[in-house]
Order: structure tokens, then sequence, then C-alpha cells
């Protein structure tokens, strides 16, 4: 709940209405199978690449930075990823398999 005084130059405020702010957040992908559980990234941290772990085919795999932006998309080369490229920092890894997709979190050094 909030309300705001507007002052114009040296005359008496003018109070506004009372407002209400609903902040809501909301999940849109669906539950992951649980065959993606068992994917694993390593080395994490990293300094220069990243092996996906899997029993599963992967089909590609997208890296965003903490902002949310895309920053590589299907880099896959035998289940590796070359980030040597990508300044140091968090990154999350969206990886896709016949199953769905999983997110995962890394570590640049």
């Amino acid at each position: 709940h909030n309300q705001a005084d507007i002052f114009f130059d040296y005359n008496a405020p003018i109070t506004t209405n009372k407002t209400t702010t609903l902040i809501v957040t909301i999940v849109v992908d669906p539950p992951s199978p649980e065959s993606l559980f068992s994917i694993q990234i390593s080395p994490n941290p990293t300094l220069k690449s990243i092996q996906i772990v899997t029993d599963d085919a992967l089909e590609r795999a997208e890296i965003f930075d903490a902002m949310g932006r895309l920053c590589m998309q299907d880099a896959l080369s035998l289940n590796t990823i070359d980030l040597t490229r990508l300044a140091a920092g968090v990154y999350f890894v969206k990886i896709y398999t016949k199953d769905g997709f999983v997110w995962k979190r890394i570590v640049k050094e």
C-alpha cells in the first residue's frame, strides 16, 4: 500500500489516492521427467569447458547469463561445451533431451 504527497512550488501538497501493488511470480516450465534429474555437469566451477554427463542422448543446450539473456546455443560437441569466449560469472544451462529439458547452474571462473 502506498500514498504520496506532490508539491508544486510553495503551494500546499496534493495527496494522491492510496494504491496497492501486488507482485506475483508465475512458474511456466512444466515439471521435468525423472530421467532428467540424473544429468550432471562437470567440472563446476570451470575455467574452459563443461562436460554434460547423462545416459540420454542430448539434443541441444542453451547458455543464459544471470540476466536471462541467451549467450550460446547448439554448442554441443561430444556432450562438451566450450565456454572460453564467455566472461567469468554465473550462467544457466538449459539442456534438452528427447524427454524434455532441465536447467543447471554453472560458474565460469
